[in-house]
C-alpha cells in the first residue's frame, strides 16, 4: 500500500489478543468473521466485503482513482491525559441515505510482554523477506495503526438529514482519556461513511489522519 502515499490510512482493528477492544465485536458482527482480512473503503469485491492480502493492491487501485465526495478536517489539543478534538466534515454535492462520522484514535508502535503482543512470523523462513529469521513468533513486535479507541459509537454518529447537501457542514467535538499512552505515537483518524443494512451495503466515502495535538486542514 506504501505506493500510495497519502492516499491510504490503514487502521488495525485486533482480535483474540492483548489489543482487542469492543469495536471488533461490533466490526465482526456487522461484516461477518474472517481472520487477518481487511477492508478497502468498506466496498465489496468479487461478493465480499472482507478481502484477503491478494485483493487489497487491486482494490486500493479502484478506489484511489474514485473522487470524494466529502471532506474532513482534524484538530485537536492535548492537556495532559487529555485529548480534545474537533472533526469537521463538508460535502460538494447533496447525499441521500444514511450517513455517520467515525473517529477512531490510533497509536503507533505499540508493543508489550507475552504472547498476548507477539506476532507470529510466517516468512521466518522466507528469505526474501524483511522479517526472514526474526522467529516464530516474533517477540517484542511494534504493531502499527492499532486502534486504541473509538470516540464515536462503532459504527459511526449520524449525520443530520440538514447537513448532507451542497456546502453542508458537520462538527464534532470529542474528549478522549489517554493516561498511559505516549502522545507521541496517537493519531486521530476520521471517516464519513454510508451506511447501509447488510455486510456489502456500506461505503466509506472519505478519510482523513492526523497526529494528536496537530491540524489537519481540508483534503
Amino acid at each position: 500500500m506504501n505506493a500510495f502515499p497519502g492516499k491510504v490510512i490503514p487502521v488495525e482493528i485486533h482480535q483474540s489478543d492483548g489489543m482487542q477492544i469492543p469495536l471488533f465485536m461490533t466490526i465482526d458482527a456487522t461484516f461477518g468473521s474472517n481472520p487477518a482480512s481487511g477492508m478497502v473503503n468498506r466496498v465489496p469485491s468479487l461478493g465480499t466485503v472482507l478481502l484477503n492480502r491478494t485483493q487489497w493492491m487491486s482494490n486500493v487501485t479502484v478506489q484511489t482513482g474514485t473522487a470524494a465526495k466529502c471532506g474532513l478536517a482534524i484538530n485537536s489539543t492535548i492537556n495532559g491525559n487529555s485529548l480534545a478534538v474537533e472533526v469537521q466534515a463538508a460535502y460538494k454535492e447533496a447525499l441521500a441515505g444514511n450517513y455517520a462520522i467515525t473517529v477512531y484514535l490510533t497509536a503507533m508502535n505499540v508493543s508489550g510482554t507475552g504472547s498476548q503482543f507477539d506476532q507470529v512470523n510466517s516468512y521466518n523462513n522466507d528469505p526474501s523477506s524483511s522479517y526472514y529469521h526474526l522467529g516464530n513468533p516474533i517477540t517484542g513486535f511494534k504493531h502499527q495503526y492499532v486502534v486504541k479507541k473509538v470516540l464515536t459509537a462503532n459504527m459511526g454518529d449520524a449525520i443530520a438529514a440538514s447537513e448532507l447537501i451542497a456546502g453542508g457542514l458537520t462538527k464534532k467535538n470529542f474528549t478522549a482519556d489517554i493516561t498511559g499512552m505516549d502522545a507521541a505515537e496517537l493519531y486521530l483518524v476520521a471517516f464519513v461513511t454510508k451506511n447501509g443494512t447488510s455486510a456489502t451495503t456500506y461505503e466509506v466515502l472519505n478519510v482523513q489522519r492526523a497526529k494528536a495535538g496537530v491540524l489537519q486542514n481540508w483534503n
